[in-house]
């Protein structure tokens, strides 16, 4: 596999957004949604995977009152959307970007020493893709569009 990296998303990538291919479930939200909507609302972080020019990734990483929800850590971040596009699906880049997770969380966000996500119940590959990248059941347990999720948390430790 090609090395990938994380960056956040600007105006510019719209075309790559655009062009992202996602299956439709309950649990996937589009890029280009996540990205219009954090434009709108300060305090969300939309990221790209990317694999040379070539998006291959999206998540959404957000501070402030929504990760109160999840957390009581105030020093959390909320990992969510986190999607691979159709085209690179079974290569190993979920994997990969959630290796590569906590250093960018550590270079970007330095006060920041939780990812927290939440997961549904139902959907047991991602929540087997979680626990395998560090992630530990917080015995938390919300409510989202009348869906019990579980929540998840990864310590970020300081370099």
């Amino acid at each position: 596999m090609e090395t990938i990296q994380l960056r956040e998303a600007m105006i510019e990538d719209i075309p790559k957004l655009e062009n992202y291919a996602i299956e439709s479930n309950t649990y996937m939200i589009k890029p280009m949604d996540a990205l219009t909507e954090s434009l709108h609302e300060t305090g969300k972080h939309p990221i790209l995977i990317l694999k040379g020019n070539d998006l291959v990734g999206f998540f959404i990483l957000q501070f402030g009152i929504g990760v109160s929800r999840y957390t009581d850590n105030p020093n959390a971040v909320l990992f969510k959307a986190h999607s691979i596009d159709l085209r690179y699906q079974s290569q190993g880049y979920a994997k990969k970007s959630l290796e590569l997770l906590p250093d960018y969380v550590r270079e970007y966000y330095p006060d920041v020493d939780e990812i927290v996500l939440s997961v549904a119940v139902d959907n047991i590959s991602s929540q087997m893709l979680y626990v395998r990248s560090g992630f530990l059941n917080s015995l938390k347990r919300i409510n989202i569009n009348d869906k019990v999720e579980y929540v998840l948390a990864k310590k970020v430790k300081s370099h």
